[in-house]
Order: C-alpha cells, then sequence, then structure tokens
C-alpha cells in the first residue's frame, strides 16, 4: 500500500498540494498521513500562561479540521494524522523511518510566507529521505498527460526513478527526456539512452536536447512554451536542481509559479 505524507500547516496552498495527491493517487491502495509541526516556546514568567498546551491544541484541532475538508472531497480515504513539535524534514524523516513512507506531497508555500518557494520546503527537499512533489499556490487542476524530465548527463540511479514512473503509469502519462546542455563540456556529454530507456520502459517516453547559457532559465523556458503538468528532477548533492532553490527573482519563474515538482532522490 502506498503511503503519501501530507505536511500542512492549514493554508489553502497545502489544502491544494492534498487535493493534488488525492486526485493522482485516489483512495485505493493508499494511505494518507496529514502532518503538523509547531513550535514550543519557554516562558520562565509564572505569571504568563503556559502556552505549550495551546499550541499543540490548535495543532490537533487543525489537523481535524483539515481532514473534514479532505473527507469531504474523497470519500472513504486512509487518512491519519500527526502533530508534533519536530523540525518538519526531521518529523517527516521519523515517521518514514518508524512507519514507512513512500513520497511527501506539500505546497511550496506557507500561509505566512510571501515568496514563491518557502523555506519549509525548501529544506523538506534538500533534507528528506523521501522523494517530494511540490505544488505551487497559483496550480490550477488538470489532467497530467505530458511530464518533463531535465537530465544533464550524469550518472543516475534507475531505482530514483520508480516514484516517477508510477506516476506516470498511473495517469497514462508521456515523459519528454530534455537533455540539458550548457558548455563545451556538458555539451560533449551525451546521455546514457540505454539505461534511461531501460528505467522508463514502462512508460511512454521521447527525448529532445536543449542548451542554453543558464540551466534553470532553460527550463523555464521549456515549461513556458510547452504544455506540461509536471516537472521531474534528480537531486543530488551537487547538480542544477540547487538553483531552483535560488531567492533570485530570475529564477524563480515558469516554474514555480505554475507547475509541480517531482523532486527525486539519488542514492
Amino acid at each position: 500500500m502506498t503511503h503519501i505524507l501530507l505536511p500542512t500547516d492549514f493554508s489553502d496552498t497545502a489544502l491544494k498540494a492534498a487535493h493534488f495527491a488525492m486526485d493522482l493517487y485516489g483512495a485505493r491502495n493508499v494511505r494518507y498521513t496529514l502532518v503538523n509541526t509547531y513550535q514550543v516556546q519557554a516562558y520562565p514568567d509564572p505569571l504568563v500562561p503556559n502556552l505549550t498546551r495551546l499550541v499543540e491544541q490548535n495543532s490537533r484541532n487543525g489537523l481535524r479540521r483539515a481532514e473534514r475538508r479532505l473527507r469531504r472531497r474523497t470519500d472513504h480515504v486512509y487518512l491519519a494524522k500527526v502533530s508534533t513539535y519536530a523540525p518538519l524534514p526531521e518529523a517527516l524523516n521519523n515517521i518514514a523511518a518508524s512507519k514507512g513512507a513512500d513520497l511527501i506531497v506539500m505546497g511550496t508555500q506557507g500561509k505566512d510566507s510571501n515568496r514563491l518557494f518557502g523555506s519549509n520546503a525548501t529544506t523538506v527537499v534538500k533534507r528528506s529521505v523521501l522523494p517530494v512533489i511540490t505544488v505551487p499556490a497559483q496550480w490550477e487542476p488538470e489532467p497530467l498527460r505530458r511530464i518533463l524530465l531535465p537530465m544533464d548527463g550524469e550518472p543516475f540511479d534507475p531505482a530514483s526513478f520508480l516514484p516517477l514512473t508510477d506516476l506516470a503509469h498511473r495517469c497514462g502519462a508521456e515523459i519528454l527526456v530534455a537533455h540539458v546542455r550548457t558548455n563545451a563540456v556538458a555539451f560533449a556529454k551525451g546521455l546514457d539512452h540505454a539505461a534511461i530507456g531501460e528505467a522508463l520502459k514502462a512508460v511512454n517516453h521521447r527525448y529532445v536536447t536543449v542548451h542554453g547559457a543558464d540551466v534553470v532559465e532553460t527550463v523555464n523556458e521549456l515549461v513556458a512554451n510547452s504544455r506540461f503538468q509536471l516537472v521531474a528532477m534528480v537531486h543530488r548533492k551537487r547538480g542544477f536542481l540547487g538553483g531552483l532553490f535560488s531567492s533570485s527573482t530570475t529564477k524563480q519563474m515558469a516554474l514555480h509559479t505554475k507547475l509541480p515538482l517531482l523532486v527525486l532522490r539519488q542514492g
């Protein structure tokens, strides 16, 4: 049974991300866990009420309200709730270790954030042991038919593609593998079509080669000029994915504002 973690701060974006997950994966043989984290602060002044219980209760109440809203949308869904004071990436990794989990689906922005890619989404993408799908606030539902997979020619673990092929199989989506080249060295480094073809053999896929001065801007141009419903990328300690989480406005264009992003774990 697939287990999907749904971090929530009770914002509309978090709710939209949960809807995205449930619409794609459904309720059959899938279980979901809503996860909310809260901060515990110490108040040494005895005249100040102990707010820890109040903060914890607000978290639990918020989870109950979120659960009710989701159950009204999806019948007979297996939906658990976790409220914890642990930092969000640590909480999600702990759940994955103790209960098993396959995927995280979350909004790109929190309710108090005006950034296109919030700090929680950034830290979860960088530190999670699970693949992550981030869903932007501006995303509008539509059938998932085409997925963009940018590749840089570096070696990859075929097992890291499993969440991608599972999603493409569920939706009958085609994967466009885009070889992104930015300089003479990268230009000379071709894709291992045999390895990629073997990893994607269960789903429809094809290839295209693009090049430009900046990888992120090149990917954004692909997104802006073509009909994709999701972008998938392999996360490495070193690689062009890090540029997607830059605070620079030029890095935060069509990719962040319109499309969900599936971050696949490498190794």
